[in-house]
């Protein structure tokens, strides 16, 4: 993929487009604007049929603007887990660093795996998605009791390092709003470096 950013009004690009039926496509768009109602694709010569297709953004599923390795160090205090939640039932996970970006007719936004090994930004149409959903944990599920074991099954952890880094980052919230003290903040913070 084309190396692309904010996922508007931009020059020739790359792009992977997965329709709502889950049909692929690949193929370069001159200019990628979310706040038309289409885009422009062309498809590799001899890739298949097709010169050209206009496709409305509400055919579209999701529009892979870019893919590249995540090589940055994790920072917990500004990585959030998203699920990205389709009307077909889909979900897509990640963790993001800023807000989407939001146009007319679609949002971008850049994708951590929840791997922590990749970045994509996507080009996500309104008429695809039924919400962003900024997660605590990737399953939200309740704990269940296990009649055979007598245990009860806990949520796992998806990125427990993310996790200690987020439990640091309340307790400064806490901290700076005076709600401990700087004995309390220091020794709960302790502990939390113990369990890295």
């Amino acid at each position: 993929m084309s190396a692309h950013q904010g996922g508007t009004d931009t020059a020739s690009a790359t792009v992977l487009v997965r329709f709502r039926d889950n049909e692929i496509l690949e193929g370069e768009v001159s200019q990628l604007d979310f706040n038309d109602t289409d885009i422009v694709l062309t498809p590799p010569p001899r890739s298949c049929n097709n010169k050209s297709a206009i496709i409305p953004l509400a055919a579209i599923k999701t529009v892979l603007i870019e893919r590249r390795d995540f090589r940055a160090a994790p920072d917990a205090v500004s990585l959030r887990k998203v699920a990205i939640r389709f009307w077909d039932g889909d979900v897509l996970k990640g963790f993001i660093e800023a807000e989407p970006v939001r146009h007319r007719n679609a949002m971008t936004m850049q994708l951590i795996s929840p791997g922590l090994d990749e970045v994509d930004v996507y080009g996500l149409p309104y008429t695809a998605v039924k919400g962003v959903f900024f997660v605590k944990a990737w399953d939200g599920r309740p704990p269940v009791y296990t009649r055979e074991t007598g245990h009860w099954t806990l949520t796992r952890s998806e990125a427990p390092l993310l996790d200690l880094l987020g439990e640091i980052r309340s307790l400064t919230s806490l901290r700076t709003r005076g709600e401990i003290t700087l004995a309390e903040f220091e020794r709960r913070r302790r502990e939390v470096l113990d369990r890295i």
